[in-house]
């Protein structure tokens, strides 16, 4: 399982426990410090750990949001080395060609102070004279402002202020996960590079593994087409789910259809 666009797969702790008596399920994590600058080398980079953890024999590779178009790239260096890949996952993936977006530092703050409080606390927060000092050494520095001690203080504080936000998911047992500020700073430094690496011009593949497309709500209308033009695959089954993208990770309804082809 390929992580999402922070470098993350806590998100597949429910998917893994649904699977847990099927097949082994391995997460592919990505940190911070080792974030390549385009999706390519990304994809490089967990085919050869795919090749340590599994030397032999046939790999399911699929992923979430944008580590569901990291999948398919995956797949096809496994294939060009000819490693077997008995089929790919795409849940609600990216797609550059629609979702390329030059996000500024500032904003990209703006958002990781938002996501660290409740909804209605956002505000406060981003009114925080504190805050509005950091956003203001992101205008005059951009990401150079980006260290991990700045980041770490940021979190810090904004969670000090006591505006809190939905747990960041749930454990094996199903109770609430929190992260702590260093975990939480650490994602923000790797989502930053990951964002900067998935606006690098990426080429599509076209892969010899069977796809499976799982979509969001309303979204294969729009998004469908982009996507297996951009990723391609002889076989390509497609399901839309009335998940929204954040909750489709979860669906009974994707837990079921992996299970049954794994």
């Amino acid at each position: 399982m390929v992580h999402e666009g922070r470098g993350s797969v806590l998100d597949y702790v429910t998917l893994a426990q649904a699977l847990v008596d099927k097949c082994p399920v391995i997460g592919l994590s990505l940190d911070a410090a080792r974030v390549p600058g385009d999706m390519m080398q990304i994809a490089h980079l967990h085919a050869r750990t795919i090749r340590k953890i599994q030397p032999v024999g046939a790999v399911r590779v699929a992923g979430w949001s944008l580590g569901g178009a990291l999948a398919p790239l995956i797949a096809k260096v496994l294939e060009d080395e000819e490693r077997e890949v008995a089929w790919v996952g795409a849940i609600d993936p990216y797609i550059q060609s629609l979702d390329r977006e030059d996000i500024s530092p500032v904003d990209f703050v703006r958002a990781y102070v938002q996501s660290l409080v409740s909804e209605e606390g956002a505000n406060t927060a981003l009114c925080d004279r504190n805050v509005i000092a950091w956003l203001d050494e992101v205008r005059n520095l951009g990401d150079e402002t980006f260290t991990a001690e700045w980041v770490r203080a940021l979190t810090e504080h904004v969670r000090k202020l006591g505006l809190p936000r939905l747990p960041d998911g749930q454990d094996m047992d199903g109770k609430e996960l929190q992260l702590g500020s260093g975990e939480l700073s650490d994602l923000f430094a790797a989502s930053w590079k990951l964002h900067k690496a998935s606006n690098a011009p990426c080429e599509g593949v076209h892969i010899r593994a069977s796809m499976n497309i799982w979509w969001a709500g309303a979204a294969r209308s729009e998004h469908a087409s982009a996507f297996t033009g951009w990723m391609k695959s002889d076989t390509c089954t497609e399901r839309v789910l009335s998940e929204d993208h954040a909750g489709i990770i979860r669906s009974e309804v994707l837990l079921r259809d992996i299970i049954s082809i794994s």
